[in-house]
């Protein structure tokens, strides 16, 4: 089944004070066309009805033409929150767990040092970037920090976590210095994007499903 490796790095964006909105939606039809005025939908599009009682007749919305009466929906309309608080952890035991061999050989207290160093390092620099970035969720959801991103090292229990502040640049030099000294201890570090090529039974089957999306969609239109 593969290997499988603990997650280390977990980030959580909560939204505090949180209301529940409510979405309209409606359509003015710039064509002002009336409801009255009723169409039979066929393969083609659709043809006028001989008259408004005829068998299959549906108003010009249904063909999107005409307009749409306001509509609200209460169930997915959205939040609307006072801030957002976002935690993340990283978890220096879990990297502890990891072990980096050379070239098959037993692992060293050098080399794990420094395969660990790395991938804390790499979660630093992805959570400084991302924060200095914005976290752009979806579409009317941007989240700008309003503080600069601030860790806590938890060292001893009971004792008073020290804080640490790690921006961007210094977050890049020090997965840089990081990748440096693991390449000395003997690890390698990829310089070039790897490259995914898809099997061929997923490309069949993915145009496959993909035809079949269309002749659906054919068949609803025209229905």
């Amino acid at each position: 089944m593969g290997a499988k490796f603990q997650r280390a790095l977990v980030s959580e964006i909560v939204g505090i004070n949180a209301q529940t909105g409510a979405k309209t939606s409606s359509r003015i039809d710039p064509l002002q066309i009336r409801a009255a005025a009723k169409v039979m939908k066929s393969k083609d599009g659709y043809t006028l009805a001989k008259s408004d009682s005829a068998k299959g007749a549906v108003s010009p919305s249904e063909v999107n033409h005409g307009n749409i009466p306001p509509d609200v929906d209460r169930k997915t309309g959205g939040v609307t929150i006072d801030y957002a608080e976002q935690t993340t952890v990283l978890s220096l035991p879990a990297l502890r767990r990891l072990r980096f061999p050379i070239n098959g050989a037993a692992p060293t207290t050098e080399s794990d040092a420094a395969g660990r160093t790395v991938l804390a390092a790499l979660a630093l620099t992805a959570s400084a970037l991302a924060a200095e970035s914005g976290y752009d969720l979806r579409s009317r959801c941007l989240l700008w920090p309003e503080e600069e991103l601030q860790w806590e090292l938890l060292e001893k229990p009971g004792a008073k976590p020290s804080v640490l502040t790690v921006d961007a640049d210094s977050a890049i030099r020090t997965l840089k210095e990081a990748v440096a000294a693991a390449e000395r201890a003997g690890l390698i570090w990829r310089k070039e994007p790897l490259k995914l090529t898809p099997a061929h039974q997923l490309v069949e089957l993915l145009q496959r499903s993909q035809e079949i999306a269309a002749a659906e969609a054919t068949d609803e239109d025209g229905a």
